[in-house]
């Protein structure tokens, strides 16, 4: 997300009726993205632990159990 966001600051430098037709088109996406990395950073992950039965743990699949030990020695 953080490089698409990147990719369209520079429309925002744009002048004339280039800046006029494209500023509003990259206000929006650029707007839009950031409410979206927010909310799914904060919004979701409440939602889905009111919205799951039960406790909601965190387990440890193989992959990052893999991972940890051949990272230990490092």
């Amino acid at each position: 997300m953080l490089i698409i966001i990147v990719v369209y600051l520079p429309i925002f430098a744009l002048t004339g009726v280039e800046g006029k037709m494209f500023h509003p088109m990259a206000f929006t996406v650029v707007a839009a993205l950031i409410g979206a990395l927010v909310l799914s950073l904060t919004f979701v992950p409440a939602a889905v632990a009111l919205l799951l039965p039960g406790p909601v743990a965190e387990n440890e699949n193989m992959r990052v159990r893999w991972a940890k030990r051949c990272m230990r020695p490092c």
